[in-house]
């Protein structure tokens, strides 16, 4: 029984870690996109090609 609780924790704990990144994500995307830059789209910025 512990072993189930144990793995459903650790998936929980995961789950939410993987939210948070991406929630992190989507703030630094609207960041970028707000200050001009035009490659926020791509998922990484490479450099500013204006």
């Amino acid at each position: 029984m512990n072993k189930i609780i144990d793995y459903i924790v650790k998936f929980e704990r995961e789950n939410l870690e993987l939210k948070e990144y991406k929630k992190h994500q989507e703030r630094a995307n609207e960041r970028r996109y707000r200050s001009g830059d035009d490659s926020w789209h791509r998922g990484s910025v490479v450099g500013k090609n204006k």
